[in-house]
């Protein structure tokens, strides 16, 4: 049975009131540090009608920008978690970028921990989450920083920002708190040793990711006792666009491999 929604429609945490018919496999997606669920609407045009490409809404921003910023990862993965419960009847596969990518980890092992199964994890522009501390005391902090070197060195690390947005202090104004919240929240994560996962992890990079080297993309490799893959696109931090058709093919994938055909039926 499909689990609705129609219960949750003044649900803040995503855009729909119910799962439609027919659904076979849900893509919850989780974005970068400051981004927003509109990264993911192209993506639902082109996914098959079976496939929900499900964004979450985070706090502070589009039609939460009125609520406090996320102060902690916890209390977030623990709400997500929550909602998330909703659809028990459908297999969920978890898609993050970058920051997006610890939230979905996080979630993965709080839906473990809850009897829950997780479909799988796609971790786009990320380092395994084990390394995420060590690379963050690596450096100075960013999260920390007035606002024109905040901006300078997300340039400069990441990149993504275009020129005009930067010199556009109004838009800066609006973007600025919501970066320096996301960022404070990877910069505190505090990773905790617990036994690997059972669902698959598919690791996506961009070759040119000054950020993000093919070891660090490697260690999710330890997270799991299923199967991992892991795949390098041309591009930067900012890869996914380019990455688009092969998450679409593996949704499909991974659609068709929740519910296979039964050939076997023996006729009537």
């Amino acid at each position: 049975m499909i689990q609705s929604m129609s219960d949750f429609s003044k649900n803040v945490w995503f855009d729909i009131e119910q799962v439609p018919a027919g659904t076979r496999l849900i893509a919850v997606c989780f974005p970068h540090a400051g981004g927003s669920s509109a990264v993911f609407g192209p993506w639902r045009r082109r996914v098959s009608t079976d496939v929900l490409v499900l964004p979450v809404r985070l706090p502070g921003r589009e039609q939460r920008l009125a609520e406090p910023l996320a102060a902690s990862i916890s209390p977030l993965v623990t709400e997500i978690g929550q909602q998330l419960s909703s659809f028990a009847d459908v297999p969920v596969l978890l898609i993050g970028h970058s920051f997006g990518a610890i939230l979905a980890f996080e979630i993965a092992r709080w839906r473990r921990k809850n009897g829950q199964k997780t479909r799988g994890i796609l971790a786009a522009g990320c380092p395994a989450p084990q390394y995420v501390p060590r690379n963050v005391a690596r450096r100075p902090t960013l999260h920390q920083l007035p606002d024109g070197e905040l901006i300078v060195q997300i340039q400069h690390r990441y990149g993504g920002l275009p020129d005009a947005a930067a010199r556009n202090s109004e838009l800066m104004a609006l973007l600025l708190p919501v970066v320096r919240a996301d960022v404070r929240l990877v910069e505190t994560y505090e990773y905790q040793v617990e036994p690997p996962l059972d669902c698959p992890i598919w690791a996506f990079g961009g070759s040119e990711d000054r950020e993000v080297p093919l070891a660090d993309l490697a260690g999710w490799r330890e997270q799991t006792t299923a199967t991992f893959s892991q795949r390098l696109f041309n591009g930067g931090h900012f890869f996914l666009g380019l990455a688009l058709s092969a998450i679409v093919e593996l949704l499909r994938q991974q659609s068709e491999a929740s519910h296979p055909t039964n050939s076997s039926a023996s006729p009537s």
